[in-house]
This record gives structure tokens, C-alpha cells and sequence, in this order.
């Protein structure tokens, strides 16, 4: 049941938490909310991913890795899936709701954009990289919303920029992986996307988003905190640099299609993450 919910996956949801951190809003009240919001929301995306699986069974069956899903493996029939994906929704949104009304808002926004991917947008070229990289700012938007924080604009646009390169890289990475012979994902990808194409939107994302994030330290920051935590924050830029060089050698070699085991196993991208993540909370308070 737990890999029905990919709970590995809830790690994303983290970004709830980045404009608590972002404009030093940091309390037992906030953190507090937020940790429920980060709960109640992330049943409701387990239950966007028991969707997907359910619509994809036919392709995940003849994928490598994708086949031991427990619905396309037969672990868990079509019927107890959707019971399961239709508690999940309810649950969540009874916790969220509690929270703020509002937030109901942008989870509905979430299950949407969801739910255009897995039937639809997934197979336009272009489309299919700007709703993945939409459900990130969501995550951003609620954590604000949730804590009636306002999110700068050079934040949002380090959160676009910054996911817009790994879901590229994620892209690539199905592109030019020579296991997954048979799916309907990579031959829309190898009908639709040049390599190269997919690599440069990837690599010039992440440019921009060390740009973006460079720009929110010295117009959010830079009269906000000393100089010990400016220092970290640059620092906390240099880490994440590092994740992208890291995250960039597992991207060429096409192993960065499952991207949460990629940063959870692979120790350089973990660390730098780590690195990125303490310097960002210090530097910001």
C-alpha cells in the first residue's frame, strides 16, 4: 500500500515550507500549520499518482521499472485503487480545509493540472514541461497562502526555473534511455523532442534560476540580515550549483528519470541538497 502511495514522492512537498524559511516567519504556530498542510496535502497528491498509474496500467506493464507498480504488477486491482485515490482526496481536503478555505483553491488547481497531464498534456510537446513545472509553484503558493505570507517574484521565479530544469532532465533522461523500449511517453518524447532540445532547456533553466535566486538574496535579503547571513546565503547558491553539476552528470547518463530515488541515492546530489537547504534556513534569519 505504501508504494501505491509513493510516499518517497511527498518529499517535493517541502517547498511547502520554503516561504516560512524565505521571509524568516519561523514559529511553533507556522511550522505547526505547515506540517499539517504538508500531510493533508500530500495525501491528496498520492491520490494524483494512484490516477496516473491507473490510466497508464497498459504502458507501465512494458515499462523496465514502471511494471512493478502495484496496480500494473496486478498487486492491487483497478477497484481498490480508486477507492483507495478517492479516500485519499477526501481526507486531504478535510485536513487542508481546516487549515484555510482558500487553500482549496490551488489544491483544486493541483488535481486539474494533474489530471490535463496524465490525459492529455503529457503528449504536447511544450505542454507537458510547464504543467509539471506549475504543480512545483503551487506547492510554493499554498505554503504561502497557508501562513498569508506574500511569495516575492524572484522566489517564484527560482522555484519555476529551478523545477522546469529537472523536469527537463527528467524528460532527457526517458529520451535517451536505451531500457524503455516500449512506452508511450518516450515515443512521444523521441517524435517531438530533439535531445539536444531537452538538454538546453535543462541547462539554460538552471542558469536562470541561479540568476533569479542571486536576485531575491540582494533585493529581499540583503538589508533584512548581517553579513554572516549574506555569507551563508551565497553559500547555500554555491551548494546548489553543486547539486546542478551533480544533477547534470546523472542527467547525461540518463538515469535521472525517477528523480527522488536519483537525490536519495546518490550521495553528492544528497549532500549538496543538505548543504543548500541549512545554509538557506541560517542565512535567512
Amino acid at each position: 500500500m505504501f508504494q501505491l502511495l509513493r510516499i518517497k514522492q511527498w518529499s517535493k512537498n517541502l517547498i511547502i515550507f520554503v516561504v516560512m524559511f524565505a521571509s524568516n516567519e519561523i514559529n511553533q504556530q507556522n511550522v505547526t500549520t505547515l506540517s499539517i498542510l504538508f500531510f493533508g496535502f500530500s495525501l491528496i497528491v498520492s491520490s494524483s499518482y494512484i490516477f496516473n498509474d491507473i490510466v497508464d496500467i497498459d504502458s507501465d506493464i512494458n515499462h523496465p521499472t514502471k511494471k512493478m507498480r502495484p496496480i500494473a504488477s496486478g498487486k492491487i486491482s483497478k477497484n481498490m485503487a480508486i477507492f483507495v485515490m478517492v479516500f485519499l482526496i477526501l481526507v486531504g481536503h478535510v485536513i487542508v480545509i481546516n487549515l484555510n478555505v482558500q487553500l482549496l483553491i490551488f489544491t483544486s488547481i493541483y488535481l486539474i493540472f494533474t489530471l490535463l497531464y496524465t490525459t492529455k498534456l503529457k503528449y504536447i510537446k511544450y505542454a507537458d514541461l510547464i504543467n509539471i513545472t506549475s504543480l512545483f509553484l503551487v506547492r510554493l503558493i499554498l505554503g504561502g497562502v497557508a501562513l498569508n505570507i506574500d511569495v516575492s517574484t524572484p522566489l517564484y521565479f527560482f522555484v519555476f526555473f529551478s523545477s522546469l530544469g529537472i523536469v527537463s532532465a527528467k524528460k532527457y533522461s526517458i529520451l535517451k534511455n536505451d531500457y524503455i523500449l516500449d512506452s508511450k511517453v518516450k515515443n512521444f518524447l523521441s517524435n517531438n523532442y530533439k535531445d539536444i532540445e531537452l538538454k538546453n532547456t535543462m541547462e539554460w533553466s538552471f542558469l536562470i534560476s541561479c540568476i533569479t535566486y542571486l536576485i531575491w538574496i540582494f533585493t529581499e535579503k540583503i538589508n533584512a540580515i548581517n553579513l554572516y547571513g549574506i555569507f551563508l546565503l551565497l553559500s547555500s547558491l554555491f551548494s546548489y550549483m553543486f547539486f546542478i553539476y551533480y544533477f547534470r552528470k546523472e542527467t547525461i547518463q540518463a538515469k535521472t528519470e525517477e528523480i527522488v530515488e536519483v537525490i536519495l541515492t546518490n550521495k553528492n546530489i544528497l549532500l549538496s541538497l543538505i548543504f543548500f537547504g541549512l545554509s538557506f534556513f541560517i542565512g535567512s534569519l
